[in-house]
């Protein structure tokens, strides 16, 4: 009797432990915590009410896609209780940073996440280098921790594809703002004023002031670079052949090659 006694004791105590004092949880300041019963969220309606802030730019096809069901947010405090067939799911609502060529899915792409490719409509490589930071929403919490598998990597990809997308088709503005004390006819003022858009007076002066001083041609530069570069390399040609002609006949004269035959 003693023996079962002490069984059904020490059962007791491995229940309570396990499932009543297991089941007390707190929620933090920067966390927001949905409980499941038997696997299911707890939901406070079918869809959610209202417009959320986040989807003012969306199409109505668009917002379909997104309508997913409110849940029940448990706010910060405690301490609070489940049961064992109860689950809860805690998520920061904090904001975070992250490296906008982060890749989660592969962190050695993008140069090991520290900068983002991209082509020009000119066919020119790019470099970018950024941050981006991103919060949960409340509202979205089922999509966050149900509707999609990999919520940031689902984000990223978005925004990567549009950034690349928005770089390979831009083109400088045509509109230049009114600039006053500047020579509008220079023509080097006229491709500047293209190609930065809208200027301020001052600094049209400025840009205006710094055509008009004298400057260095690199094309030249440019030219001559190549003409040493050219030259070294031809010189080495001919010292090489000059040195394979010297192995072979045992002299580089042409009149004693001609006589040594082929």
């Amino acid at each position: 009797m003693s023996t079962l006694t002490g069984i059904i004791i020490g059962f007791g105590a491995w229940f309570i432990t396990r499932y009543l004092l297991a089941g007390i949880y707190t929620v933090e300041q920067n966390e927001r915590a949905v409980k499941t019963v038997f696997g299911r969220a707890q939901r406070i309606g079918l869809a959610r009410g209202g417009v959320d802030p986040a989807e003012a730019g969306l199409e109505p096809d668009e917002r379909e896609r997104y309508d997913y069901p409110e849940l029940k947010v448990i706010p910060p405090g405690g301490p609070y209780f489940k049961f064992p067939w109860e689950k809860v799911y805690k998520v920061s609502v904090a904001t975070e940073t992250v490296n906008m060529a982060y890749d989660p899915e592969d962190r050695s792409a993008n140069h090991g996440g520290t900068i983002l490719e991209a082509v020009t409509k000119d066919q020119l490589n790019t470099g970018l280098t950024g941050q981006l930071r991103y919060r949960i929403s409340e509202r979205n919490l089922y999509a966050y921790l149900f509707g999609v598998k990999k919520p940031l990597a689902h984000v990223m990809g978005y925004f990567i594809s549009v950034l690349r997308e928005r770089i390979a088709t831009f083109e400088a503005p045509a509109v230049v703002g009114q600039l006053t004390g500047s020579d509008l006819e220079d023509e080097g003022l006229d491709a500047a004023r293209a190609a930065l858009g809208p200027l301020s007076a001052r600094d049209a002066e400025q840009l205006a002031a710094s055509l008009d001083r004298p400057y260095t041609n690199p094309l030249p530069h440019v030219l001559i670079l190549t003409a040493i570069v050219v030259g070294v390399a031809t010189l080495a040609l001919g010292l090489s052949l000059v040195i394979r002609i010297n192995e072979a006949y045992g002299t580089i004269e042409e009149d004693e090659i001609k006589d040594h035959g082929p």
